[in-house]
């Protein structure tokens, strides 16, 4: 078996959700190697490299939920003033926001409260939550 280089793998850039990158982390991080780089992993991460002297530049930062309002010009003559970004509410999973059921999941997919990246065992999760 050839011996895996653990500097190149701590301070390798990563992607937030399912990759083979992640399950070779998790691997030398010693943490439930499933393939998901999330919250667990990113926070096992910064521990990791914080105590080996290293840079977080590949640790990703956590998905936010933020989305830019429309970008249409007013009529003529209205005020023009733009406006700050607005924040999109998650939606709710039994009554628990969709970061805290994301977090408490391990299931990063679901912090924006869309499911349609999620991987299909994730439906079954969330339908028990919301019956």
């Amino acid at each position: 078996m050839v011996p895996i280089d653990e500097e190149a793998v701590l301070n390798a850039h990563y992607v937030w959700g399912k990759s083979t990158a992640a399950r070779t982390l998790q691997t030398v991080l010693g943490v439930t190697v499933d393939g998901w780089y999330g919250p667990a992993t990113r926070a096992a991460h910064l521990a990791e490299n914080a105590a080996r002297g290293f840079d977080t530049t590949g640790v990703p930062p956590v998905p936010t939920t933020t989305t830019a309002p429309p970008t249409t010009a007013p009529p003529a003559g209205e005020n023009t003033t733009s406006t700050a970004p607005s924040v999109t509410v998650p939606v709710t999973f039994g009554g628990v926001g969709a970061e805290l059921v994301a977090e408490l999941l391990n299931q990063p997919c679901i912090a924006d409260g869309d499911l349609s990246d999620c991987p299909p065992e994730v439906d079954v999760l969330i339908s028990g939550l919301v019956g």
